[in-house]
Order: structure tokens, then C-alpha cells, then sequence
């Protein structure tokens, strides 16, 4: 009686004698009676906690595998970056080992037998001295017949795991998702490539990627059919993972679409430039990725209309009118595209598009007709203004904006914001917040929200004993009071007595911008420079903010913030922060005006509770 076929994967589940659990279920299939491969540099060790496959450098950052080899069949994603180590060499234990960055496959859930078997690593840095193999872009439909080159990690008849092995075999079938043979591939052999090897008229390029096998028996090795997946079929996927990791694929003659089409080293020559007169967006320079590539890049240019006419333009922040339309960024590297003689206009809500235009000398409070009369770059009701955005901590201490939450305003006398004023704003009354309520909150009277952490209370603040403060905790050389202050570092003090965080340090590499120097026992980055609130001549840069009237002083206002104890003011035409007046510290919140006993011991309770939930 016939047995049933087994189908099986070809992930292998430990090696080295690492404990992991495979990704699926089943068996694999390695290069089998085939010999030793001391070279091919290229195709290399995939290691990880859920087991260990095999792939292939088709640049010198990315590595072309199998999507079961980094995603659950039944998960929507793949498994994070940092699960994975990409392995140079021909021996598990003998590698070089590089850290993956990025780890991009077909969209969604899978089967493997589908035909989306595909998955790409992008590493952190190039593998140098080796020379990556390409990819074949045409169907394979041409293939059958073919003898064609097998290479991978994977177990052999001897049981031998994770040592690189090579054959060849011929590819009997291609159907509308694989290619297939026979009796090569087993465990490990996951994401390997087959190889046509170059005549003369083209160079070697891969045409498959080793997916799953066929076996009479659970446990057989090799398989009695094998099957790599086709790759014509995901040229798009494989060619989004080489752009993500900053190289360029020549796909003919340039496009307006934030990409160097021909690979000449140039982004976008010959597209209309920003301010230029246009009839669509697909005709300005850093126009509209292909849609494989929009997400997590940042927003592309775009024709708008701008001054009464179409220009093309590009979305900024109007937060930072001044410098947001400075440069242009490319979204997968390379230089920064330096950019003159345009602002940061306001649109409808909170967004904003560059215009033409500079700032003019129009100061706060100064009459204007337009945005670029004004040293801020923003003119509301006839007078030069600043912007901000509600409930954001933007604005002067002594100042509050005149939008609501997410909305885009500027910033005004509290008389003229008689409610709805956001987290950190100034206030006498709860009435007056559009928040939990207002109070004395790390020595600032101001209007909060119960927070059990600083992701409750949003930019610019930090939760102080369960109410959101302004002012955010210090980042490397930032101002602190004591540790808790400090971001993942200990609040040390200068001489001058100034305190600043310092963060752990190895060696001066592990710390720019300073020494690393023993501090009570620990090794610890020490500035530099001066840090906030000592003396400065302007000479060198300070370690965190400017140097202002020989001091090193932060700016504030708009997308700045300031740093805990500091409060923002304004000092003629700039924003800077000063150190908050000593008062009692205390923290006592007001509810609906009232601020009555009972109101503090219900909101002190539902503090508490929150805190036991937590821990």
C-alpha cells in the first residue's frame, strides 16, 4: 500500500546546539550527495532563535530567503530584526556574523505551497570583499530541462547540520508558483538559491529560492521532489528591499518619484523643481514613491495650489516655518538637497506646505498683512504671531494656544483663552482646561492629566507622582535633578553645580561629544562642552542647547521643548529656557474649580490604584 506524501519545510530547528523552536511544524530538505563548498561567500548562514536557514547576498546589504524562515504561517508580520544574524562563511561556528536591520517579505499570512515563500534581510551594514549574486527578473518558463547549481546549510544523509554544501540538479517542471526537482534539498537548505550558472552571453543569476519538499516517509531526507519558489514573480518586493537599503535598481529612464531610476548617482534630474509651475505631482522633483516604498518614508513633493497657482511644493511642519522647507531629505539615503527662499506656509488644520517667501523683521505683537513680515513667519488677525499646536506644550509658559487639541493656532494671552486650554498651559481654575484638571504640579501651577507613565502625557512633558508636567526628562548631557530625572543614565554635578545625565560609556567611541571617565565606581559620558545653564564664549558649542549672552541657553517654542525645571519665556524675537522660580514643589490639583478635600482624596486613590495595577 502506497504511503501518503509528507510535505515538509526546510528549516532546520537547532544548530550548534542552540535550543529554538522552528517556525513550523514538519520536516526540511539539505544539498544532498553533494560536496563541500569552502567558497561562495555569498550564499550565507541564516541564524536565529526560531532556527536556522539559508540565503543569499544579492547586494551587499540585502540577503534574498525563505519567508518561512522569518514568519509563522498564521502571523500577519515577521519576526523583529534583531531575532536574526546573517553568517558569512561555510560552517555553522565559523562565521562572521552581521546584524539585520530591516526584515521585508510578501504581504500577510502565508501558505507554503502559495507561491509567497519570499523574504528579504536588510543588513546594518554592507558585507565588503564579497561579490553578491543577482537575481533572474525573467519567468523561468524557459528553465525546464535546465541543470542548474543547489547550494545551502542544510542536513545531509550523514545527519551533518550547517555546513555548506553544493550540487547540481535539473529542473523537471515550473509551474505558475515553483520550480521543481528532485532528491537535492533537506532541513537547512531553507532560502537557498539555485543558481543558473553564466555562458558567456549572460552572468550566473538566481531562479529560485528553496521553499518546501515532498517526502514518502516523515523524516526522509532528501525529498523525493523539490520546490523552490519562483522569483520573477516578486521582482517588486525583492526590488523595494535593495532601495530600502539605500542602492538603486535601474528599471529605465528617470522618474519623477524620489528615486534614481538610472542609477547616474542623481535623484529625480530633469523634474520641475519646488515652486515651479506644474499640472500634477508625478512631475516634481521627490515626487510620489512607488506605493511599495511609501511606508514609513517621509511625505513626497507634490502640485499644490500655492499663491493662487499650481507649484509644486511639499508637506513641512508649521510648528518650524523657518527651517522645515531648509532641505529635502531622500528617503532611503544619500545626501541631503539644500533648499532657499522657502517657509513653511499653514494650510487647512495643522498642516503645512512650502512657499515661496523668507522671514521678515515683523516682531511678536508688530502689525502684517502676510506670513513673511513676520520674524515667526506666521500672521493671524493683521498681527505677526507664534504658532503652535493645542494641547502640546508649544507656547511661552505665560502663554497658551488659541487652538484645541491636534489643531493649529498661535500662541496668546491666557485672557484670550478663557477654556480649553491644554496639558502644561497656565491656569488659576479647572475650569479653564480642557484637561483632568489645574494645580501645582512640579513646581508650576498648571492645567494636567493622571499619567502612570511619561507616554500618558504626550510631547514636551513627563509624569511627576501620577499628574503631567511640562518639561521633558534629560536625554544624554541634559539637566537633571537627581536620577529619575534621566533617561536610562545617573544625574551627576559639575563643578559650577550644574547637573547633567551621563549616560554608560566603554570607550571614547561609545560616547560623542565627550570623555568617558570613571564616576563613582561606573564608566560614564562626561560633556565636553558647557552643559545647560553654564558659562559660554560662543567658541565651542555648548553640549545641549545655544550659546546666548554667555550662556548656554535651550531656544523653546513651536516643535522645541523645554527640559524639566525650565520654563519657556520670551526674550525680544526668541523663546529661550530659563530656570523655573523655586516654590514649594508640591503637587496639588484642582477639579472643576472646586479643589476640595474630598476631590484630592479620590483623585490620590485613583492614583494609588493605578500604580498597584501596574506593578
Amino acid at each position: 500500500m502506497n504511503r501518503p506524501g509528507f510535505l515538509f519545510l526546510l528549516l532546520v530547528a537547532s544548530i550548534s546546539g542552540c535550543e529554538s523552536t522552528p517556525l513550523s511544524r514538519g520536516l526540511g530538505a539539505p544539498i544532498v550527495d553533494g560536496e563541500r563548498e569552502t567558497g561562495e561567500p555569498a550564499v550565507v548562514l541564516i541564524q536565529a532563535v526560531i532556527g536556522a536557514c539559508t540565503g543569499t547576498l544579492i547586494t551587499d546589504r540585502v540577503v534574498l530567503t525563505a519567508k518561512h524562515c522569518v514568519q509563522q504561517q498564521t502571523a500577519t508580520s515577521p519576526a523583529p530584526a534583531a531575532f536574526f544574524a546573517v553568517g558569512v562563511g561555510n560552517r555553522s561556528g565559523a562565521t562572521t556574523n552581521h546584524r539585520v536591520q530591516q526584515v521585508v517579505t510578501t504581504p500577510g499570512p502565508f501558505f507554503i505551497s502559495d507561491g509567497t515563500d519570499i523574504a528579504l534581510l536588510i543588513l546594518r551594514e554592507p558585507v565588503e570583499g564579497v561579490e553578491p549574486i543577482a537575481v533572474r527578473r525573467e519567468p523561468p518558463t524557459d528553465l525546464v530541462g535546465s541543470t542548474v547549481t543547489a547550494i545551502g546549510f542544510g542536513t545531509t544523509r550523514e545527519r551533518e547540520v550547517g555546513i555548506k554544501y553544493r550540487t547540481t540538479t535539473t529542473i523537471e517542471n515550473v509551474t505558475t508558483t515553483v520550480l521543481e526537482a528532485r532528491n537535492t534539498i533537506c532541513q537547512g537548505d531553507s532560502g537557498g538559491p539555485i543558481i543558473l550558472e553564466g555562458d558567456g552571453t549572460r552572468p550566473r543569476q538566481i531562479v529560485g529560492v528553496a521553499s518546501y519538499g515532498l517526502a514518502a516517509n516523515q523524516g526522509d531526507c532528501p525529498a523525493m521532489l523539490d520546490a523552490w519558489n519562483r522569483i520573477d514573480t516578486h521582482i517588486d518586493v525583492i526590488d523595494a528591499a535593495i532601495v530600502r537599503s539605500g542602492a538603486c535598481v535601474a528599471s529605465g529612464d528617470e522618474l519623477c518619484n524620489s528615486l534614481d531610476d538610472d542609477c547616474d548617482g542623481e535623484i529625480d534630474e530633469g523634474c520641475l523643481a519646488l515652486g515651479e509651475a506644474c499640472e500634477r505631482d508625478d512631475q516634481c522633483a521627490f515626487g510620489p514613491l512607488p506605493e511599495a516604498l511609501r511606508d514609513g518614508a517621509p511625505p513626497s513633493a507634490l502640485c499644490a495650489e500655492i499663491g493662487g497657482a499650481r507649484r509644486c511644493s511639499r508637506p513641512c511642519d508649521p510648528l518650524a516655518p523657518a527651517t522645515s522647507c531648509g532641505e529635502i531629505v531622500p528617503p532611503f539615503g544619500g545626501d541631503p538637497v539644500a533648499v532657499e527662499g522657502f517657509y513653511c506656509a499653514t494650510s487647512t488644520g495643522c498642516e503645512g506646505l512650502c512657499a515661496p517667501g523668507t522671514s521678515g523683521s515683523g516682531s511678536e505683537g508688530d502689525a502684517c498683512s502676510a506670513d513673511t513680515e513676520c520674524v515667526s513667519l506666521r500672521c493671524e488677525g493683521g498681527v505677526c504671531a507664534t504658532p503652535c499646536r493645542g494641547d502640546s506644550v508649544t507656547c511661552p509658559a505665560v502663554e497658551v494656544c488659541s487652538a484645541d487639541a491636534g489643531s493649529c493656532g498661535v500662541c496668546v494671552a491666557p485672557s484670550a483663552r478663557p477654556g480649553g486650554r491644554g496639558r502644561g498651559e497656565v491656569c488659576e481654575l479647572a475650569s479653564e482646561c480642557s484637561t483632568f484638571g489645574c494645580g501645582e504640579v512640579d513646581g508650576a501651577v498648571q492645567c494636567t492629566a493622571i499619567c502612570a507613565g511619561d507616554g500618558d502625557c504626550g510631547r514636551g512633558m513627563r509624569c511627576v507622582d501620577g499628574f503631567c508636567a511640562r518639561g521633558e526628562r534629560g536625554g544624554p548631557f541634559g539637566t537633571c535633578r537627581d536620577d529619575v530625572d534621566c533617561n536610562d543614565a545617573r544625574c551627576l554635578a559639575r563643578e559650577t553645580g550644574e547637573r547633567f545625565c551621563a549616560r554608560r560609556c566603554t570607550d571614547a567611541v561609545s560616547c560623542p561629544g565627550g570623555t568617558c571617565a570613571d564616576a563613582d565606581g561606573e564608566m560614564r559620558c562626561i560633556p565636553s562642552a558647557p552643559v545647560l545653564g553654564e558659562a559660554c564664549d560662543g567658541s565651542v558649542a555648548c553640549a545641549q542647547g545655544t550659546c546666548i549672552d554667555g550662556a548656554c541657553t535651550a531656544t523653546c517654542g513651536g516643535a522645541r521643548s523645554c527640559p524639566l525645571g525650565h520654563d519657556c519665556v520670551r526674550e525680544g524675537d526668541v523663546t529661550v529656557c530659563r530656570p523655573r522660580p523655586s516654590s514649594s514643589g508640591g503637587c496639588s490639583v484642582a477639579l472643576g474649580g472646586a479643589g476640595s478635600p474630598g476631590v484630592l482624596v479620590l483623585i490620590a486613590l485613583f492614583v494609588i490604584a493605578r500604580r498597584r495595577r501596574r506593578a
